[in-house]
Order: C-alpha cells, then sequence, then structure tokens
C-alpha cells in the first residue's frame, strides 16, 4: 500500500519534528540552567561561622593545646602514638587561627577577597572548599585531595576540583590557580608557603613530613588515614641530634 503523503499527513509530521525539536531544546536549556545554579551553591557539608565566635574560639585553644600536649610527651623508645583530629576540630582552628597565623609566621596577610576555608574529610580523601567574591556575588570553589606518605614522605594528590557543587572535568591544579590569581593578590600566590602547598598538588615535590620541637626532638608522620569526619596520624618522636 502506499504511503499517505497528503497534504495533512505532512503537516501532522511537520508539527511532531517541531514538537519534539522544541523538547529537546527545552530539556537541554533547564539541564543547563541546573548545571549553573549547582556551580553557584554552596557545598552541602559547607557550614557558615557560628554566630558565638567565643565558641569557636575555645574549641581552637583546645586543638592547639592538645597538639602541643601530645607532641611534646615523653615516650618510651621508638614506639609510634596516634592522634584523632576531627573535622570540627580543623574548621575551628581555620575560622579563628589561619589568619593571625599567618601574619605572625609568614607576615603574609590572607586576602580580604577570600573567606576562611574549611575541610571536609570522607573516606580516603579530603574536601576543601575556599569562597570567595565573583562580580559582587559568593562562589565556592573545592578541591579534591588524598593525603598519603608514600617511602617516608608526604604527598598530596589532587583527585578533583569542583566550583560550588559542580564537579569540573579535566581541573587541576591550573583550575584553581587561574581561579585565585583574577581574585587574590600576586604576592600571595606567589609566596614560598603558598608554592609549596602547589608543588605538593602537582605532584611534583614531596615533603619530608618531620615537625621540629623547641628541645630538639622531633615528630615525624608515618601514616595518615581519613574516614568520615575525621584524620588519624600515625607518628613517632625521634630523638634530639647531637
Amino acid at each position: 500500500m502506499a504511503a499517505d503523503t497528503t497534504p495533512t499527513s505532512t503537516s501532522t509530521r511537520r508539527r511532531v519534528v517541531i514538537a519534539s525539536v522544541l523538547l529537546a531544546v527545552t530539556l537541554a536549556s533547564a539541564g543547563g540552567v541546573a548545571l549553573w545554579r549547582r556551580a553557584w551553591m554552596a557545598p552541602a557539608w559547607w557550614a557558615d561561622a557560628a554566630a558565638d565566635h567565643r565558641q569557636t574560639t575555645v574549641l581552637a585553644d583546645r586543638v592547639e593545646y592538645r597538639l602541643a600536649e601530645e607532641a611534646h610527651k615523653i615516650r618510651p623508645g621508638d614506639d609510634s602514638w596516634r592522634l584523632r583530629i576531627t573535622e570540627d576540630q580543623v574548621n575551628a582552628w581555620l575560622s579563628s587561627r589561619l589568619p593571625a597565623w599567618l601574619a605572625h609566621s609568614r607576615d603574609l596577610q590572607w586576602p580580604p577577597q577570600l573567606g576562611t576555608p574549611q575541610v571536609h574529610f570522607v573516606n580516603g580523601a579530603v574536601h576543601i572548599g575556599l569562597d570567595y567574591q565573583d562580580d559582587g556575588r559568593r562562589r565556592y570553589l573545592v578541591a579534591t585531595l588524598q593525603p598519603r606518605v608514600v617511602d617516608g614522605r608526604l604527598a598530596l594528590v589532587l583527585r578533583g576540583v569542583a566550583f560550588g557543587r559542580l564537579s569540573i572535568p579535566g581541573g587541576s591544579v591550573r583550575t584553581l590557580i587561574e581561579t585565585y590569581r583574577d581574585v587574590v593578590p600576586d604576592r600571595f600566590l606567589e609566596d614560598a608557603s603558598v608554592q609549596r602547598i602547589i608543588d605538593l598538588l602537582i605532584d611534583e615535590q614531596r615533603i619530608d613530613p618531620v615537625v621540629s620541637l623547641s628541645d630538639g626532638r622531633r615528630v615525624r608522620l608515618l601514616d595518615i588515614r581519613v574516614d568520615a569526619g575525621e584524620v588519624i596520624l600515625r607518628c613517632r618522636t625521634e630523638a634530639a641530634t647531637r
């Protein structure tokens, strides 16, 4: 039987095609808007600064005291010891101590364009988020890192980059640097400490994870494990060298 080629049949097919195209464009546009909105949203784990700053300060004080106490303990022989740190403790220290620490130890001012960094610990990885102002709007850039000790040296492996809640395919250290270069002074990015972190991220350099104590002893990081909401450090205190 011959196909129906009447004007009515042709018109119906044309309407179906046009409707299909319009539907596809609508869905694509809706998807694009949804992705755009996700790129501007705060990460699901992000928490704005607590209204009671005193509580954050008290927690940061406790963190500093405990770290100093554990590091300076006298331990027998070459026994290793463990230290558990929660993300709440780290975030409290970042919120109330980081700018002052940079100013005192590095003579470096935290850029006012940047907010306070926050961390989120998940199994095997650390999300580090930082908010900044983009044309008067608040935006969030997140790097996902896998810290590990390899052959006695510390490496930070970059596993992903995201704007807000939108992962960036192929996101890299270059993405991080180019984003922040537009909003922070060159002096900040060119500081030796910042450059050291950049070298760690691109895995061009692994550092000797050792902290020297005031009495000449040293604390060496032997292993690091990241679990949900906490990180566990395995360390060893080494005798002072003569």
